[in-house]
């Protein structure tokens, strides 16, 4: 009879502790993981930015005093953005050209972008191209990325300007 009166203690103690340890494990987690495309300026020279829960970097910014969010994309030659998103702008759509991406060929625009400020870190001039077919998020690519040195340690990506 005695067992019997400790097994419902027993459960209650053991549901308790996963709980607890879940919750410790969720805290510990989340610290690496920002989703929201927050950065820090570490000065006017370097950027730090935390990997999100999809494993990408994203950092929140402006292209031409207008809010953008950016997704880090080393494999993308200059910054992508959609067309509806240029028109939005009012950045000149250039000579037509084809570009590959990572779905295929597609039609593209040259443009370049005056200025690109993210957390407070501005470059001028910035080549970029402008896709029909992209979602609203700004593929922030070399033509951006080529002025930093990068460091990734620890779930975090520092931009530190060349």
């Amino acid at each position: 009879m005695r067992t019997s009166a400790y097994k419902p203690a027993a459960t209650t103690f053991a549901v308790l502790t996963f709980l607890c340890l879940a919750t410790l494990f969720y805290l510990f987690v989340q610290r690496y993981f920002d989703h929201d495309g927050q950065v820090r300026a570490e000065g006017n020279d370097a950027l730090l930015l935390r990997v999100a829960r999809d494993g990408h970097f994203y950092a929140s910014g402006m292209i031409n005093g207008h809010p953008v969010r950016f997704m880090v994309d080393t494999g993308a030659t200059s910054v992508a953005l959609s067309e509806d998103l240029a028109r939005q702008i009012g950045l000149p759509f250039g000579a037509k050209t084809e570009g590959y991406t990572a779905n295929g060929m597609t039609e593209q625009w040259l443009t370049t972008i005056d200025e690109i400020d993210i957390g407070g870190v501005r470059l001028q001039r910035v080549a970029a191209a402008i896709l029909p077919n992209m979602d609203e998020e700004v593929l922030l690519g070399m033509s951006f990325l080529r002025h930093f040195d990068w460091q990734q340690q620890g779930g975090e990506l520092r931009l530190l300007r060349k």
